[in-house]
């Protein structure tokens, strides 16, 4: 085929994809995200029944990385064994059990131990989902595909934030806290999106009957991921611990979105100390950000795509997320404030679908698989590192504007690190 066929029948693919696949996986992460961010919302009414200091509830949010990150390399593994389809759908139903269970925590303990199992249990959704992704898209639709997914981020976020206000008001209803409604409510989606995954979910490509002839074939021979079973043949994790560059990537993630799961948690707690507002008011004013994070990352992956450039557009993101991170503690407007916080949590966000475009080109081959895994893992420590580290600076000094600014430092030497890294790509079988 010429190139102008191949670039024909990549479009047509897309939307095919656009109109088969996307939306469920879209759901996914939306939902996903509401079950992560929904403590965030919920912190001052459920601080306050549970006795939580600032650095407890830093703790318990961060708590769901550490399971996250023990039990994420194996999880990817057993995509593999298993399928897409099956995983996934065993993923989303225990984690949505998980996030029922919370309702019914009565202190830190009980409280900390869910967290951990909820990160536990979704452990292996992000970067099977990534991995999944490149089994359907070429090279040059993954970026494009990807920003696509991610846009369901902010909107999750700030959907999140509008849904989980608006049950928080059912506070009294049958006895419970409105807290407690939230755990409930919005955790039983996750089950039943589940069970629809696991009878909708095509494992790839071949198991598609939706796809025609020609554009199975394509996608098959095209797939960045080389085997089905090449990410876990033996060694490659061992393979993995010995490429300098994994590590690098890894680091590079971890302080790029660090500042994200400190937004994503204490944005609601921070614009309250900004804005005379009680906990159903700062849920709906932090909305905002996310919303206006939606329409960031779609106009910077519209300008990525059509200039090719990956880099450069990586690097401005994170320093706008940083430095507006850094001048939301300084300035004294309420309103200017918020705007800053807009920008900041725009940059952070908009730079996550370019730094896994890069990421999903620069480790070839099997070595992909693993790699991803690898680095997201490492890389979501900072959920355990951000969360708390604030909540532990915000009891000491008593507002959250000391590690807001120990938050944009993390940024801003992400954007070094993006600055310093090559693309070459690493080739399977080389742990060099």
């Amino acid at each position: 085929m010429t190139p102008k066929e191949d670039q024909a029948l990549e479009r047509r693919i897309f939307r095919r994809l656009g109109v088969r696949l996307f939306p469920l996986l879209v759901l996914i992460l939306f939902v996903n995200f509401m079950d992560r961010a929904n403590l965030g919302v919920v912190a001052t009414p459920m601080s306050d029944d549970l006795g939580l200091s600032g650095s407890a509830f830093g703790l318990a949010a961060g708590l769901f990385y550490l399971g996250y990150l023990l039990f994420e390399v194996p999880s990817n593994v057993a995509l593999h064994r298993f399928g897409a389809r099956v995983w996934i759908a065993r993923i989303m139903i225990t984690w949505g059990i998980v996030t029922v269970a919370l309702m019914f925590v009565t202190g830190p303990v009980s409280l900390n131990i869910l967290r951990f199992l909820l990160g536990a249990a979704e452990a292996g959704l992000f970067p099977g989902v990534i991995l999944y992704l490149t089994f359907w898209c070429p090279g040059r639709l993954f970026a494009r595909a990807y920003s696509t997914f991610q846009l369901a981020v902010p909107v999750g976020l700030a959907l999140t934030s509008l849904i989980t206000s608006a049950v928080l008001l059912m506070h009294g209803a049958l006895g419970m806290a409105g807290w407690r409604w939230v755990f409930l409510i919005e955790g039983l989606p996750a089950i039943v999106l589940g069970v629809i995954v696991f009878f909708v979910l095509p494992n790839g490509p071949k198991n598609a009957k939706w796809l025609k002839p020609d554009e199975r074939s394509y996608l098959l021979e095209h797939a960045q991921a080389s085997e089905p079973g090449g990410a876990h043949r033996r060694g490659a994790l061992a393979e993995v611990m010995r490429t300098p560059r994994v590590w690098i990537y890894a680091v590079l993630y971890f302080c790029m979105i660090v500042g994200f799961w400190t937004i994503t948690y204490w944005l609601p707690t921070v614009v309250k100390e900004h804005f005379d507002v009680g906990t159903v008011g700062a849920g709906l004013i932090s909305a905002i950000p996310w919303a206006f994070t939606a329409v960031v990352m779609f106009l910077v992956g519209i300008s990525s795509t059509r200039t090719g450039d990956v880099r450069w557009h990586m690097i401005v993101c994170l320093v706008v997320g940083g430095l507006t991170l850094l001048a939301s503690t300084l300035v004294g407007s309420p309103i200017v404030a918020l705007i800053c916080l807009c920008f900041a949590a725009g940059g952070i966000q908009a730079a996550s679908p370019l730094f896994w475009a890069r990421t999903s080109t620069v480790f070839a081959g099997a070595l992909c698989t693993v790699a991803i895994a690898f680095i997201n893992s490492l890389g979501n420590i900072s959920g355990l590192v951000g969360p708390y580290v604030l909540g532990l600076l915000t009891d000491l000094t008593g507002d959250t504007r000391l590690g807001l600014v120990v938050m944009s430092g993390f940024i801003m030497i992400a954007a070094l690190l993006t600055f310093l890294v090559t693309r070459t790509p690493v080739p399977a079988g080389r742990g060099r």
